[in-house]
């Protein structure tokens, strides 16, 4: 069965002036998104379009890029309240090659 799950992670933003030190934040599973693989679309085109939607364009870091992260600096209402967030999806049942072909595309995104 091919799926996604989405993480979301929140820390405390510093407000100018104020020191938090280092935040790594908490982390909780946010939604599983199972993908519905029939003849007109594959598994590839559906995470593909997923982590895209959702913005979740960055491939982490490890040698086999199974999970792909949203970027950029906090928003202004995130700002406002103090609290950061960001997704990440990890890619499930996908094989080695369907995870390098989907990093083949979304790579040029990041």
């Amino acid at each position: 069965m091919y799926r996604i799950r989405v993480y979301e992670t929140r820390w405390k933003i510093a407000r100018p002036g104020e020191s938090t030190g280092f935040d790594p934040g908490t982390t909780t599973e946010y939604d599983v998104h199972k993908l519905d693989v029939n003849d007109d679309t594959t598994a590839i085109d559906q995470a593909i379009t997923f982590l895209r939607d959702q913005k979740m364009v960055s491939p982490n870091g490890t040698v086999l890029p199974d999970a792909y992260s949203t970027t950029g600096a906090p928003s202004t209402e995130e700002k406002k309240n103090g609290i950061g967030h960001s997704y990440t999806g990890v890619l499930e049942g996908f094989s080695d090659d369907e995870l390098w072909k989907i990093y083949e595309v979304m790579a040029p995104h990041w």
